[in-house]
């Protein structure tokens, strides 16, 4: 009748659903190598935060199946063995037929895995830090990178109005990357590096040694780029040799700022430096996420690797959804065309975008940040 108001169709979707094709429906498989730090809290956070960025964009109908995680852990490069990586690798690629891998994490391993990674043709994921990682099927989410992070500390040495430094660099890839940087960005801002020693691969009592050096060359602050490989005995003997000196360090910051991350450090050994950092708690949209892992899993853990998870598990999700047909291949094309994502990790308007020969990451103004610890206590200095 004219005028009234036409009544909503009443619809059956669980009757249409039933109707749905009789083909089985396997669910996405990724996989998670892990090569650090096997069996701790920051692993099982990261792995919590994949499967929620994936369930997510499943509830939400981006995905047309669910996803499914391969997990392999194993203890490789600097301090384990390779052939475990390669071999975890092998597993996930040939045996487990998965989309992506979401790993090697470190730089070691990330390199020495190169050629498998382009060879099969499957992109892998990785936080390694150093430049050379990115490649056609190789993707950084930088966690930290030197390029990046010793601008930062350089600025930062300079807006506090200090003129000379002391640094040591530790003898690898991490180290190396670093030292080739920093000298650059000292240059342009006028501070002047009075002494410069190299980190053996064992320095043992050496460190003694070398910190004297440092502490009687005089600086207006000291800077060290590595891993700080004799873990808490590196600390110590900074903290007894070089006393009231600020101390700066490059991202393995981050290892004292994630409790039980396997590195061996503590809030106690880091108490007074100034690190880099990638958690950065101001950001609302970490804010949001953490809400959101706290209501699920009953804990909120305050660190990158978590983060670093649901923003892994999001682009990938954000690259099934674009990727046509299902394969690794379509997958690693599909990833180069994510633009512009928010990230949950980072500082405020960080996002997460690759292109054609760009496969960092992160973009924004500071998706790495400095922090300072303070009897105990994380805040950030700029």
């Amino acid at each position: 009748m004219a005028g009234e108001k036409a009544q909503e169709p009443v619809i059956d979707w669980k009757r249409l659903e039933s109707g749905r094709p009789i083909w089985r429906f396997d669910a996405y498989r990724i996989g998670v190598l892990i090569d650090t730090a096997m069996g701790t809290p920051p692993v099982d956070h990261f792995i919590k935060a994949m499967r929620m960025a994936f369930d997510e964009a499943y509830e939400q109908g981006s995905l047309l199946k669910p996803v499914e995680l391969v997990l392999r852990e194993v203890n490789g490069l600097p301090y384990g063995n390779f052939a475990e990586v390669r071999e975890a690798w092998r597993q996930l690629v040939h045996d487990e037929g998965v989309l992506a891998v979401a790993g090697p994490w470190l730089s070691e391993n990330g390199l020495a895995l190169t050629e498998d990674v382009e060879r099969d043709r499957v992109p892998s994921l990785s936080m390694a830090t150093v430049e050379y990682w990115p490649g056609p099927y190789r993707f950084a989410y930088q966690c930290g990178d030197p390029p990046q992070d010793t601008w930062l500390l350089a600025d930062y040495v300079a807006r506090q109005g200090w003129k000379t430094v002391a640094i040591l660099h530790e003898d690898n890839n991490f180290g190396d990357e670093y030292h080739r940087y920093f000298p650059r960005h000292a240059r342009r801002m006028g501070l002047q590096i009075i002494s410069d020693q190299v980190v053996p691969a064992r320095p043992g009592a050496y460190l003694n040694q070398l910190f004297e050096t440092v502490r009687q060359a005089k600086p207006d602050v000291f800077i060290y780029m590595g891993y700080g490989i004799e873990g808490g005995a590196f600390f110590e003997v900074a903290r007894q040799t070089l006393g009231d000196i600020p101390k700066l360090i490059g991202s393995i910051f981050m290892g004292c700022s994630t409790p039980d991350y396997g590195y061996g450090y503590t809030a106690k050994d880091i108490e007074g430096w100034i690190g880099v950092e990638q958690f950065d708690d101001r950001n609302p949209r970490t804010i949001a996420f953490l809400d959101r892992y706290e209501k699920l899993h009953g804990e909120r853990p305050l660190h990158a690797i978590i983060t670093q998870g649901y923003d892994w598990g999001a682009t990938l999700a954000e690259a099934m959804s674009l990727m046509r047909p299902a394969t690794p291949e379509a997958l690693r094309d599909a990833l180069e065309r994510v633009r512009c994502l928010p990230a949950v990790g980072g500082s405020v308007n960080t996002t997460i975008s690759f292109a054609p020969y760009d496969h960092r990451a992160y973009k924004g103004d500071k998706w790495v940040s400095l922090s300072k610890c303070v009897n105990g206590v994380f805040s950030k200095v700029d």
